[in-house]
């Protein structure tokens, strides 16, 4: 009988490891411009492959581009970046857009303002995140004046499945003229996960049932 116990137990466990990992969030991939290394000088678009997912960075303003750049080529110290970023190159409100190959759970990465203390407070970068072209939420936020040339802050969102983003800066007088972003963190599900787990709650009912049929055959000895 407690053999039959032991075994109803595992059922459950293994139930539980069986379904619940779909639901307890997704894989971390950074996409900092060093791992893999992109060449200095690269320009949008591109496409950057991080543990199997795939995030493509688009500027689709005209003469509103962005590429990867470091410290030895522009001389900037940006001491919360890696060695290369992605910044834009010339003066406006330029529109940084990457896409993901697979929906994303939530996303933060670093960033900077082109702001020289021409205001007190440094420019808002907004973030806006779409699924199938259909918007599903914003953020937005401020980088923070310190030592570096530049003001330096992290920007993040997790208001929902999505598989794009559009970054943009939010227009007010004397505002700043470009930004620079690095450090991106994605939060993608498992796409195995996701192909062979079927959706939790159902994955439950299924492990409930399975125990309410032992339970009828007196497997617990009641």
């Amino acid at each position: 009988m407690e053999i039959i116990r032991g075994w109803s137990a595992g059922l459950l466990i293994g139930c539980l490891l069986t379904f619940l990992p779909g639901a307890m969030g997704g894989t971390l991939h950074k996409f900092d411009f060093d791992t893999p290394p992109v060449a200095g000088g690269t320009s949008a678009p591109f496409d950057l492959t991080v543990g199997g997912l795939t995030a493509r960075f688009g500027a689709p303003l005209s003469g509103l581009g962005f590429f990867v750049t470091n410290q030895a080529q522009n001389g900037w110290n940006l001491p919360q970046f890696s060695e290369n970023y992605l910044a834009s190159a010339n003066i406006g409100r330029p529109v940084l857009t990457i896409e993901f190959s697979r929906p994303l759970l939530g996303i933060s990465m670093t960033f900077s303002t082109y702001d020289t203390h021409q205001n007190e407070v440094p420019t808002l970068l907004k973030l806006d995140a779409f699924l199938n072209s259909a918007p599903v939420g914003t953020s937005q936020a401020r980088a923070v004046y310190g030592t570096a040339f530049l003001p330096e802050g992290s920007l993040a969102y997790s208001g929902g499945s999505f598989d794009r983003i559009e970054l943009n800066l939010v227009y007010e007088v004397n505002m700043g003229v470009g930004y620079a972003v690095d450090y991106i963190l994605a939060e993608a599900t498992d796409p195995q996960v996701v192909a062979v787990v079927p959706e939790p709650a159902s994955g439950m009912l299924l492990c409930a049932g399975l125990l309410l049929a032992c339970v009828r055959r007196r497997c617990f000895g009641v």
